[in-house]
């Protein structure tokens, strides 16, 4: 991408996601691209951020600590929360001001609703020629506890799907979905982005399945409590298997409870917060991926989170199948269905018979050689370059066309 001027804004935590990657893909790709990360009230190291980077190397770097917010109860609905977030938008601002005055943006990109809204307003004044939503957020109309702010959020949301000139949608129920939650409206052009995987650590082919493993943030809406269900009875069968539980979060606890009282201890592994690299190497080490997230109308929890079922997949379950391993999935989420369809893993509903007589099928060691490598096989569908390189080639291509002018 010669000669463009990309700006990335996003707010993030510790997880790596899609924008983490979309900034690798820009860095490496684009000639003068800049990266602007508001934070997320839970996450362990929160922080204000920006990166400037002309062709690769950085050139200008600013990041503002905070101190770490209340845990897992954070929802952002304090006075000093709001005040906070304003200001880091202001940020946003100032640097697109005093970075534009030689040349202007060609494309800004917000993966949520605020800064996609900040960058909508920037381009009104001229400053950037062409918004992208990234829109990974706008499933999420339940952001706090307050019904003010709900509301104020959901207005930015429709706003941005309004008037951005383009939207992305992770698969084609994404849009369905929102146009349930925001009413009909038309958007400027879509393009379909799926979230995608990087193939670094795989398992060994020919190893023997054994070892069950999910890597998320430990929450109600992960259904990581379906599987430990479904583990007694299939103890008994193969009384060797391990599941393996990396994250932390407000559900920990829960499962622990849950793990001791169905004597289990033994079996499930809680290996708590791992930095992404380590994640990656761990799910080597592995042989099934686990990505049975809780439907939304069972949950029994407040959790400021999307319809899973909306976006289709979840970085955690694409990196599963960028590991080579086969996944048990629930149905209605995107990527199940192609599981189902390819045989690589098992799709179920968020059921414990289900559950159970799926992971006795898939540790079938006749069985468990085709699903690991019709996973690899789909999982080479959805590398991030490939993704990446296609979608910001479509922008530009539409940011050129007449309509865009």
């Amino acid at each position: 991408m010669n000669d463009v001027k990309i700006l990335l804004a996003d707010h993030r935590a510790d997880s790596f996601g899609p924008p983490v990657a979309l900034a690798e893909y820009l860095k490496k790709n684009c000639d003068d691209f800049s990266y602007v990360s508001l934070p997320l009230g839970f996450s362990k190291t929160p922080q204000f951020s920006i990166r400037h980077f002309i062709s690769g190397t950085l050139k200008f770097n600013k990041t503002i600590n905070y101190d770490i917010f209340d845990g897992y109860n954070w929802h952002g609905d304090a006075i000093s929360d709001i005040f906070r977030e304003i200001m880091n938008l202001c940020r946003l601002t100032r640097f697109v001001f005093s970075t534009s005055k030689n040349k202007k943006f060609d494309i800004g990109i917000g993966i949520d609703p605020t800064t996609t809204f900040i960058l909508l307003i920037l381009q009104k004044i001229g400053l950037i020629r062409y918004v992208a939503y990234g829109n990974y957020n706008d499933p999420m109309t339940q952001r706090s506890k307050k019904s003010v702010i709900n509301s104020i959020y959901k207005k930015i949301t429709k706003f941005c799907l309004q008037h951005s000139n383009c939207v992305w949608y992770r698969w084609s129920n994404h849009k369905n979905v929102v146009h349930r939650l925001y009413g009909k409206f038309d958007e400027k052009q879509t393009f379909i982005v799926p979230i995608g995987l990087y193939r670094k650590f795989t398992r060994e082919v020919n190893r023997p399945p054994k070892k069950l493993i999910c890597s998320r943030h430990i929450a109600e809406y992960a259904g990581i409590h379906l599987i430990i269900q479904a583990l007694p009875d299939v103890v008994k069968i193969k009384p060797n298997i391990e599941f393996v539980v990396i994250g932390d979060g407000q559900y920990l606890d829960t499962l622990k409870t849950m793990t001791k009282k169905l004597n289990l201890e033994h079996t499930v592994k809680f290996l708590g917060f791992m930095p992404h690299e380590k994640v990656l190497k761990k799910l080597s080490e592995c042989d099934i991926g686990i990505a049975t997230y809780l439907p939304t109308h069972l949950r029994k929890t407040f959790e400021p989170n999307a319809e899973m079922e909306a976006l289709g997949g979840t970085t955690s379950t694409m990196e599963l199948l960028g590991a080579g391993m086969p996944i048990i999935a629930t149905r209605g989420m995107g990527i199940s269905e192609a599981v189902e369809k390819r045989n690589a893993g098992i799709a179920i509903d968020y059921d414990v018979t289900q559950a159970t007589n799926a992971l006795l099928n898939i540790l079938d060691e006749e069985k468990f050689p085709e699903m690991a490598n019709n996973a690899v096989e789909l999982s080479q569908e959805y590398e991030y370059d490939s993704i990446y390189s296609k979608t910001l080639n479509s922008i530009i291509d539409d940011m050129n066309s007449p309509k865009s002018d």
